[in-house]
């Protein structure tokens, strides 16, 4: 799984989840070191889409969003979520800095929750398109 991946999946998980598995990890002693470098900062940025059959990409409108970035041990972390939630954006890069350090097999905890938040966004997806689906038209089948 790519940083990318990793970044996204932190991004889209349970705040909640996310908070008190981070909090848990600093009491255990398992995360030190933790150095603030941004703190939590809102603000809003341009959500663009690209439209199917031009391929031209438009501004759909402006999304809020939360930036943090720490370092752990002197490993850099970063994170950006949708909405105004500090504590889980300041959670998210203090998980990315850590696995940055040790890796996803280096903290299983972080593994499994990563794992389960992509698995929902697969089924949100599959979900969404299966609901779309019965309106595509097939060209192909009108002639």
């Amino acid at each position: 799984m790519s940083r990318e991946d990793i970044c996204s999946s932190l991004a889209n998980s349970d705040a909640v989840a996310l908070e008190t598995l981070i909090n848990s990890l600093i009491a255990r002693g398992t995360i030190a070191n933790i150095e603030m470098i941004r703190p939590p900062s809102t603000g809003t940025i341009q959500m663009q889409v690209r439209e199917p059959i031009c391929e031209e990409r438009f501004i759909v409108g402006d999304a809020l969003i939360t930036v943090a970035e720490v370092s752990v041990a002197g490993t850099l972390g970063w994170a950006m979520r949708l909405g105004g939630d500090a504590n889980a954006a300041v959670a998210a890069a203090v998980a990315d800095a850590h696995i940055a350090r040790v890796g996803l097999e280096g903290v299983p905890e972080l593994a499994e929750l990563i794992s389960y938040t992509q698995l929902e966004l697969d089924r949100t997806e599959q979900r969404e398109w299966a609901e779309i689906r019965e309106t595509i038209i097939d060209f192909e089948e009108l002639d």
